[in-house]
């Protein structure tokens, strides 16, 4: 039964996420994002990578990361039952397109996993982004 919660928890989550102000900020397994994150975006779609969703996040600004030029990220949730749109932070996953994100289907192997980060949504009530 938790199961089915979960599911549908997810899906009303997925739903509302795109289009809303995010910002990302450094947690674990890549100091290099230290200096890099917090930075701020937006949700720009979902896409399916293998089985799972993954959503696009526009940065406001591009980043450098090994001598690329980065102005997205694919970002998916680290834990069961927390879900990108919950209030808070939230854990996910971030990796990095090896190509131009054009299609709505991809495979692990297009993408650099590059670090854990936290996602937060903003308010659009306060003005105080870090970016």
């Amino acid at each position: 039964m938790s199961w089915l919660f979960l599911k549908v928890k997810r899906r009303a989550k997925h739903k509302t996420i795109v289009g809303k102000k995010v910002v990302v900020n450094y947690f674990d397994q890549n100091s290099d994002f230290e200096k890099i994150f917090p930075m701020t975006g937006t949700v720009t779609r979902k896409i399916k990578v293998g089985s799972q969703d993954f959503f696009i996040v526009q940065f406001d600004k591009s980043f450098v990361y090994r001598n690329r030029d980065f102005s997205q990220i694919a970002t998916k949730e680290r834990h069961a039952g927390n879900y990108i749109g919950d209030k808070g932070e939230i854990h996910v996953h971030v990796c990095l397109p090896k190509e131009e994100l054009t299609k709505d289907q991809y495979q692990f192997t297009d993408f650099d996993h590059v670090v854990w980060a936290t996602i937060t949504m903003v308010d659009p009530k306060i003005d105080n982004l870090t970016s």
